[in-house]
């Protein structure tokens, strides 16, 4: 099948030679990794991408997911693609290496990802920068790592982040979840969490839910928040699954497209028996969400990235095939002969707007990614500062640009199929089971939700930035 999803020559061109990530190699984090390295990755992860992942897309579309005895089926073609997806070691792309994972650079976790992104359904269920198992990387005990890291690394268990509440809004300290201290030490979790990306399937095992609730008599706003980590199924001292926690899948989430999207609203504890751990700090969980939010803004502009790349690719093999119409320098001969829509003004302006913005997206996103990587990597204090200073600068204008600009995109992708000059054609830029209404439906999420998240970042981090006032 031909590779309509990323332009391999321009990513080897953003990465080696304008961002020369194979320097990276040279630091003590990164000494493992090398061109050569690299090169095979991007080869097998568009390999995978083009051979399993993009037929999956549509199947999974027209087949949706399932409530089913209180667990949510996804379509059987995940099932496939996941197997497939394991295999490769790709869940463990950026866990570290002591933890089982691949240890990569968070740029070249942007150029695999690239290929994986058209299929949001499938992508977003996987091990990304922005999930349980890095937080519990960053805040978890030894134990709660021993426990529960090696399966989610390893891609067995699935991650999910429980955050979001309906009457909560963008404003978090509206939240109700609660969790109750037990003589044990862990806690019974009580409250219902929704819409949860991925919040259950049959893809995993297990899954592990990073669920943010308040202790009972902490501050009723967001700094009496804390994380806990909920499993779906209870891990026995030996390490074997237990019974069911007490937690039941609501209903799912019925979107505008992503049908193969396992996102569903769960209820904790509604018997009294959720059981719970605390990882991190006390109170810390706003804290520490507004440090992982560099990541969550790297996963949103790699996932506009992804689906922009898709659908400039897709919109210019339709140019290329699509004949209809006549050269403009032959308007007026009734004889000329029919020509492909490529070779009209209009389409090469939109074709051109695409290409440019696709491209220039592409480049920010890795350098935003070198960014996270030097500011982690480099030896020299001045140095990891100065990276990191670009990092916070960046990464929110990433993700609000590459929604805003991707969605625009996949909306050109529509237009090319509809204009005045193929106007006979517009089933290309309209339908959802076409490749422009699957790539409008994927980007919607992330271009409509940016404010919201903005919102909230712009509310709460203050409190946690202090040290940029001094």
């Amino acid at each position: 099948m031909k590779n309509l999803l990323v332009d391999e020559r321009d990513q080897k061109f953003v990465l080696f030679e304008q961002l020369r990530v194979e320097e990276l190699g040279k630091t003590n984090l990164y000494g493992h990794i090398s061109r050569d390295v690299i090169d095979l990755s991007l080869g097998a992860a568009v390999d995978l991408a083009v051979r399993e992942s993009y037929p999956t897309m549509a199947e999974a579309d027209r087949e949706g997911c399932r409530l089913e005895d209180g667990c949510v089926t996804v379509p059987k073609g995940f099932k496939r693609l996941k197997e497939q997806y394991v295999k490769g070691g790709w869940p463990g792309v950026v866990a570290q290496r002591v933890n089982g994972g691949m240890g990569y650079p968070m740029s070249v976790w942007a150029a695999l990802s690239e290929g994986f992104m058209h299929n949001a359904a499938f992508a977003w269920n996987m091990p990304k920068p922005f999930c349980t198992s890095v937080l519990l990387e960053a805040i978890g005990s030894g134990e709660q790592k021993n426990k529960y890291l090696k399966h989610l690394v390893s891609g067995k268990w699935g991650p999910i982040v429980a955050v979001n509440e309906d009457g909560s809004g963008c404003d978090p300290g509206l939240q109700t979840t609660v969790a109750v201290k037990q003589a044990d030490g862990s806690y019974r979790i009580k409250g219902t969490k929704g819409p949860v990306t991925g919040g259950d399937s049959d893809l995993f095992e297990n899954i592990v839910c990073l669920v943010a609730a308040r202790v009972e008599g902490d501050p009723a706003n967001e700094t009496g928040l804390s994380f806990f980590l909920v499993p779906k199924y209870i891990v026995n001292p030996d390490g074997s699954l237990g019974r069911r926690n007490d937690y039941s899948i609501g209903e799912i989430e019925r979107k505008l497209g992503l049908n193969g999207s396992p996102s569903c609203t769960i209820n904790f504890g509604e018997n009294g028996g959720c059981y719970g751990e605390l990882v991190g700090e006390q109170r810390q969980a706003m804290a520490v969400l507004m440090q992982s939010l560099k990541s969550g803004y790297l996963c949103c502009g790699a996932l506009a990235a992804g689906i922009s790349s898709t659908a400039y690719l897709h919109t210019l093999e339709h140019a290329r095939n699509r004949i209809q119409g006549v050269h403009i320098s032959q308007g007026n001969n009734p004889e000329a002969p029919r020509v492909p829509i490529i070779e009209h003004p209009d389409v090469r302006r939109m074709l051109l707007w695409m290409k440019s913005h696709t491209e220039g997206m592409r480049a920010f996103l890795y350098f935003s990614a070198l960014c996270m990587d030097k500011a982690a990597a480099e030896a020299d204090p001045v140095e990891r500062e100065r990276w990191a200073g670009m990092m916070e600068l960046l990464l929110p204008i990433l993700r609000i640009y590459s929604a805003d600009k991707g969605f625009r995109g996949s909306r050109c992708m529509a237009a090319t199929g509809s204009s005045a000059t193929t106007r006979s054609s517009s089933c290309f830029g309209t339908s959802r089971l076409l490749p422009s209404g699957r790539s409008l439906q994927a980007c919607m999420p992330c271009s409509m939700s940016l404010r919201s998240w903005d919102a909230t970042r712009e509310r709460i981090s203050a409190p946690y930035y202090r040290k940029w006032d001094a």
